[in-house]
């Protein structure tokens, strides 16, 4: 009987032992989150885009909208294929347009809210044959 009230008392302090365990990393991963946000987290299943070091933030659905409301729409279509820079804070949503040697993409800033086209060329020209 006493040894069945031991190994009871042995398990009982290891379920609990394990337990504690379990709150503490989960509690420490909530803690690393809220220190160090990731590029891009997932709320609410909506991609944000944290700028490093600061409090800034966007979701990629307000981006779009800035991006459609600036010279980026003016210029071409934007695509479903975008990345967040979290150094600089910034957006960086595909854009199709037709300019030779060249790859655009409309960039939006988390800080100040607005969007620019970069157009990310090569520089080289390509002759043209006639």
């Amino acid at each position: 009987m006493k040894k069945r009230k031991l190994l009871f008392l042995v398990l009982l302090i290891l379920i609990i032992l394990v337990v504690l365990s379990l709150f503490k990393n989960s509690k420490k991963v909530a803690l690393e989150q809220e220190n160090n946000p990731s590029q891009i987290e997932l709320v609410n299943l909506e991609q944000i885009c944290f700028k490093k070091d600061t409090t800034f933030s966007m979701s990629i659905k307000e981006a779009e909208e800035i991006s459609k409301n600036s010279e980026c729409k003016e210029q071409g279509n934007l695509l479903d294929s975008y990345i967040c820079n979290e150094i600089t804070g910034t957006w960086w949503i595909e854009l199709e347009t037709e300019k030779e040697g060249c790859n655009p993409a409309c960039v939006v800033d988390v800080e100040t809210k607005e969007a620019v086209i970069n157009w990310r060329c090569t520089g080289l020209l390509i002759p043209q044959t006639e």
